[in-house]
C-alpha cells in the first residue's frame, strides 16, 4: 500500500509528460536527475559524458513523448534507459578511438567529520572494504552499488541491469563471497 501513492503520482506525471505538459516533464527531471547522475558516475568517471547522456535521455523522451508507453515506476524506466544511453556513448567513444578516462567507482566515503571522530580500526576497515570493492569485476561492483548504496530492490536491479532476478541473486552472492575472500 505504501508504494501506491508514488505509483499513482508517477502514472499521473507520466501521463502529463505524454500529453505535452512541460511542468510534468520538469517535475520528472528534477525528481530524478541527481539519482541518474550518481548512478552514471558509478558507471563511468567522466562527469561531462554523464551529463551529456542525461541531457540526451531527457531530450529523447521529450521528443518521443507521443510514442511513449505507460510507465508505473518512472525512476526504474529512467535508470534502464539511462544505462543504455551511457553504454551507447561509451561504445561510440571506443569506436572513435578517443581515450577513455579511467573508470572510477563512485562510492560514498565517510565525511571529514566522521574521519576525525572515527578510530583507527574503523578507518582501516573502511579502506579495506573500499579497496575490496574496487577490485570486484564491473558487474559485481554495479550490483553492490545498486543494492547497498542505492538500496534498490532486487527486482528493480534486475530491470536496470537487464538480467533476470535469479541472476541478481547469483551476482550478489558472488560479489559478497569475493569481498569476504579479499577481506580475510
Amino acid at each position: 500500500m505504501k508504494d501506491e501513492p508514488n505509483q499513482f503520482e508517477d502514472e499521473r506525471l507520466w501521463e502529463g509528460l505524454k500529453a505535452g505538459n512541460p511542468m510534468a516533464f520538469e517535475n520528472i527531471y528534477h525528481k530524478n536527475v541527481q539519482a541518474l547522475f550518481d548512478y552514471g558516475m558509478h558507471l563511468h568517471a567522466d562527469s561531462d559524458l554523464i551529463k551529456d547522456a542525461i541531457q540526451e535521455l531527457f531530450i529523447h523522451i521529450w521528443q518521443r513523448r507521443d510514442f511513449l508507453g505507460d510507465v508505473k515506476n518512472i525512476r526504474n524506466y529512467l535508470m534502464v534507459s539511462f544505462r543504455r544511453c551511457v553504454i551507447t556513448h561509451l561504445e561510440a567513444l571506443e569506436k572513435s578511438h578517443s581515450p577513455l578516462p579511467e573508470a572510477i567507482d563512485y562510492w560514498v566515503e565517510a565525511s571529514h567529520e566522521t574521519h576525525l571522530i572515527a578510530n583507527e580500526v574503523f578507518i582501516r576497515q573502511e579502506n579495506a572494504l573500499l579497496t575490496a570493492i574496487e577490485n570486484l569485476p564491473p558487474r559485481q561492483k554495479e550490483i553492490i552499488y545498486l543494492l547497498f548504496f542505492k538500496k534498490l530492490p532486487q527486482k528493480e536491479i534486475a530491470n536496470i541491469m537487464l538480467i533476470n532476478l535469479a541472476s541478481v541473486y547469483t551476482l550478489t552472492s558472488k560479489a559478497i563471497k569475493n569481498l569476504k575472500m579479499q577481506l580475510k
